[in-house]
């Protein structure tokens, strides 16, 4: 005997659903409507994926773009990843989604615990929207020396002290290198970078400016295996946003096309909130080899919403080992950091600050 064929009913108007009606359905708990049938307000989208409104309260909001197109392979739908060979998945959307997935917050203890068994040859990277060094420089550094593993490099946007003045904040063991502030500007300005005395670099003076819309700092790290290019990022949130975007693109075309390249930064561009800004970043970052390694929110400020505005590009995913956040507050930012599989040559040069 046939079991008899239970039809779906729809939430809101109680009917049946047909065949060849257009629905949408919660993510997470199933509730199903006609799409006709429900209001905009009905539906959160989270992720490229559709949740009720009860369910997107409870819901661990993530930012991952490639994760709908490892669930259902439907690869050829999404022209922001590659041009060729439609018909296959890339390797590098399943390690980009995996590593967003993984991306989590972390205390102090559990970084230390997360890193104590770990190989030496690991590059790691950390970044902090300092919100003024003369405020908060101090105190980042003390929860710095608390590490018991090293960072690789450390950045900082907003940092408000000119190249004149980063002998005031100097790190034990870290080469500083400071770009120049915006002219006349005196807070929301400046960033920065501290290298690992381990490494030798030389600012990539091509790469390094400030301008109205985006400020940067860029470094070519040069005894390790595979030259590393990091760059600290900031954009100010008064400029112009298209004009950032066409800065940060010539930024993209001009990295050297055989380094490992880490872009750490404040982008003041909100990637858990599905909407143009957002769609126009990734047109510019997804389309190229660099992946977001953060996935979490990393700004909260009392009565706002939590946002996902600070990160780090990469095209090194394949060696991510993790990324994510440090529950220590110094500002409204919480740092972030990756760290990866990496080979250091064991030849030094004297340490000399050089421009290309």
């Amino acid at each position: 005997m046939v079991g008899r064929l239970v039809k779906e009913v729809c939430g809101y108007c109680n009917k049946t659903i047909n065949i060849g009606q257009a629905t949408t359905e919660c993510y997470k708990c199933d509730k199903i409507a006609h799409t006709k049938c429900i209001n905009v307000s009905d539906f959160v989208r989270i992720e490229s994926l559709d949740y009720c409104v009860p369910c997107s309260k409870i819901v661990d909001r993530k930012y991952n773009p490639y994760k709908i197109l490892v669930d259902s392979h439907q690869s050829s739908d999404d022209p922001r990843f590659y041009d060729e060979d439609p018909g296959a998945l890339p390797d590098f959307i399943h390690n980009a989604s995996n590593i967003l997935q993984s991306c989590k917050s972390f205390s102090t203890t559990q970084f230390n615990d997360l890193t104590q068994n770990l190989d030496k040859n690991t590059f790691s990277s950390y970044f902090l929207n300092i919100d003024g060094n003369q405020t908060n420089f101090d105190q980042v550094a003390f929860e710095l020396s608390q590490f018991k593993s090293p960072f690789s490099v450390i950045g900082f946007a907003e940092t408000n002290t000119s190249p004149s003045l980063s002998h005031l904040y100097q790190i034990t063991d870290y080469t500083s290198y400071y770009q120049d502030t915006y002219p006349e500007k005196h807070k929301g300005t400046g960033v920065a970078l501290y290298l690992h005395h381990m490494f030798n670099a030389v600012v990539i003076d091509s790469l390094s400016d400030t301008t109205e819309n985006l400020e940067s700092l860029f470094i070519k790290i040069t005894n390790t295996e595979r030259p590393i290019t990091v760059g600290a990022i900031y954009r100010p949130p008064n400029g112009s946003y298209d004009g950032f975007l066409t800065e940060l693109e010539l930024i993209k075309e001009s990295l050297p096309a055989q380094d490992t390249v880490y872009i750490m930064g404040d982008f003041n561009v909100d990637l858990l909130n599905e909407n143009p800004a957002v769609g126009k970043f990734e047109n510019v970052v997804l389309t190229s080899s660099l992946t977001p390694l953060i996935s979490i929110f990393t700004h909260e400020r009392m009565h706002c919403k939590r946002t996902c505005i600070d990160n780090i590009l990469t095209n090194n995913q394949d060696n991510v080992i993790q990324s994510g956040t440090i529950t220590n507050r110094i500002s409204d930012h919480l740092p972030v950091f990756q760290v990866s599989t990496h080979t250091t040559n064991n030849s030094r040069t004297p340490k000399n600050i050089q421009y290309y």
